[in-house]
């Protein structure tokens, strides 16, 4: 990674929360939550396809619906759906993502055909 693209991961003027929650205890929920309640300046985007809300904020069904670019994808969905997830992000010209998500090597072979998954789509 170059310093523009450090700077995009680190210092984000947007982020998009795949997989945000209205349910507490689950892991989109604290990522959207903490995010829209501890003073980030930037926008916070909310990524659900089952809600018109999450949180009192509207969301939107995938991440090419977002009107803007984001600086930074946030992935909180379930490790089979995360390859498609990162495609989409790749696709919408997302600049960074962090992939929050059990599932993947330490589970075994399946896992680990997911992460080379992801692997190969961020290489191309």
């Amino acid at each position: 990674m170059n310093v523009a693209q450090l700077h995009n991961l680190f210092n984000p003027k947007s982020i998009a929360v795949i997989g945000a929650s209205d349910t507490p205890g689950r892991v989109g929920y604290s990522l959207f939550r903490n995010l829209i309640t501890s003073g980030y300046k930037g926008k916070v985007f909310p990524v659900n396809p089952n809600r018109e809300t999450v949180q009192g904020v509207d969301a939107y069904p995938n991440i090419a619906a977002i009107p803007q670019k984001v600086d930074l994808a946030m992935i909180a969905t379930r490790a089979n759906t995360v390859p498609g997830m990162v495609d989409e992000c790749i696709a919408s010209g997302a600049l960074s993502a962090v992939v929050i998500s059990a599932g993947f090597s330490e589970t075994g072979e399946e896992g680990i055909k997911l992460a080379e998954q992801i692997r190969q789509s961020v290489r191309s």
